[in-house]
């Protein structure tokens, strides 16, 4: 199966089709690539993300969560009013303070100020 340079392709058709790439490895790609069902990896993301939705509601079991957590929903009704109690300031928002700036390098006129 030759793949155009032009053309487009899969990361698998273009592994296959690289002169590069060993004969052993292009077997085993086309073994695994047999193997798979995408029924059942379409399955197993939706329960992933299930299990997901579930511990952003709550609290992971066997931990002690954060004092201050939100429950999800209270969160989202929130939402529609958080405009009107203007922006939230993180510590990672606030301007560092800093001192008078100073030179950097040796000012080359201080031998002749003087003058």
């Amino acid at each position: 199966m030759g793949v155009s340079p032009w053309s487009p392709a899969t990361p698998r058709q273009r592994v296959e089709s690289d002169r590069r790439i060993a004969d052993r490895v292009k077997e085993a790609l086309s073994v695994e690539a047999a193997t798979l069902d995408p029924i059942a990896l379409l399955q197993a993301i939706r329960q992933l993300q299930e299990e997901l939705v579930c511990l952003s509601a709550g609290t992971v079991p066997g931990s002690h969560g954060a004092p201050d957590a939100v429950a999800l929903d209270t969160f989202l009704a929130s939402l529609k009013t958080a405009w009107e109690s203007g922006p939230i300031v993180r510590p990672t928002h606030r301007r560092k303070i800093s001192g008078p700036r100073e030179r950097r390098r040796p000012d080359p006129l201080v031998e002749v100020v003087d003058e």
